[in-house]
């Protein structure tokens, strides 16, 4: 039997959400038997644990120097294709993921190219700009994103691009997957080395997007008894133990940088909280919700709100994240959710099917 082939094109596989999407759709569409899934990247960074048998491509693309320069992306696209013709065959799905792999896909001419689009482009690209830059910048997205369809990991997504940004074509929503029974195992797979102390926790990337700093200042005016742990790294991770030393939380916060495995941590944990400015869908508050650890998190314009209940989210400030976390700490229970079906990995590969 013929089977479909799908391509997921990624810049790396670090250790992110974006990331953990690629490989939950990939184990999911490989597990239907008629698809061959294949993953390619740019670079060969790789911090999730991968399975030998990974139809993993490591692709590096040319550098493009003189006056061909003035087109490097279409002519790293070519290269790109080509390799995907050459040695997986003509692919009937691709899923481009992140920004600098769109780039360069916005030129492919293989059928059946969809843009992942997993955060809320205006703030994460437009926001710090202003006047004829923002202008600019709006103009490039467009240019970027106007060839292919895109798929939107949230309504607020989908909403985000239909308000800012004037696009043929269609903005399709399917949310994250997650793998229940996986994520479940690797929880057991090790003993997290806080085990036996009340901690809350924070998993995800010290950037600007994040808020870390904001998770801090409010964890200080929340002044409770339980440690916060944070995983991840990041180029705010050294602006973090700043405000952390600034504030004398030394012996409170945990800096316990990046796990492979993060899931016996988080399943050790009495609550994630979360701190952004915006996400498309955090697969974090997936993953807590199918651990059964209770969630809190600031109110985003896409993402948290169409996972958790009103009374887990909070504004976009100090204040009123630190009045959820002590109701975190006190009452844990009333931040526990069921994980609703739309999420798990079986009804959101059936959607991705459906695409071509």
């Amino acid at each position: 039997m013929k089977k479909n082939k799908a391509v997921f094109i990624i810049p790396t596989l670090q250790g992110n959400g974006a990331e953990r999407f690629v490989l939950n759709i990939y184990n999911g569409l490989t597990e239907l038997k008629n698809y061959e899934c294949h993953i390619v990247c740019f670079e060969d960074r790789i911090e999730y644990q991968v399975p030998d048998e990974l139809n993993l491509h490591i692709v590096k693309l040319p550098k493009i120097k003189g006056i061909k320069a003035l087109f490097k992306r279409k002519y790293q696209a070519q290269f790109a294709e080509k390799y995907i013709q050459n040695n997986i065959g003509t692919p009937d799905l691709i899923l481009s993921n992140l920004t600098e792999a769109d780039k360069i896909t916005r030129y492919f001419n293989l059928p059946n190219v969809y843009h992942v689009i997993h955060s809320t482009t205006s703030i994460e690209h437009l926001k710090s700009r202003t006047g004829f830059k923002r202008y600019l910048a709006k103009r490039k997205l467009e240019s970027i994103y106007s060839k292919h369809d895109r798929v939107c990991v949230s309504k607020g997504v989908a909403r985000d691009l239909d308000s800012n940004f004037t696009l043929p074509g269609a903005n399709h929503v399917i949310y994250n997957p997650i793998n229940i029974d996986e994520i479940k195992t690797l929880s057991q797979q090790d003993t997290s080395p806080f085990t036996g102390n009340d901690y809350l926790i924070h998993i995800g990337k010290f950037n600007d997007a994040k808020r870390h700093d904001r998770l801090i200042r409010a964890y200080h005016l929340a002044n409770i008894n339980k440690k916060l742990v944070l995983l991840g790294k990041g180029p705010k991770l050294e602006s973090t133990r700043n405000l952390v030393r600034e504030l004398d939380l030394q012996d409170k916060v945990v800096f316990a940088g990046h796990l492979q495995n993060p899931y016996p941590t988080l399943a050790a944990s009495q609550g994630l909280i979360l701190s952004s400015d915006y996400e498309g869908l955090p697969t974090v508050i997936l993953e807590a919700l199918c651990l059964g650890i209770p969630v809190v998190s600031t109110d985003c314009n896409s993402g948290p709100r169409e996972i958790l209940h009103k009374n887990a989210l909070s504004e976009l400030d100090d204040q009123a994240l630190a009045k959820r976390i002590v109701q975190l700490a006190d009452a844990p229970h009333n931040f526990q959710l069921v994980l609703g079906e739309h999420f798990q990995t079986e009804q959101v590969v059936a959607q991705y099917i459906k695409l071509p």
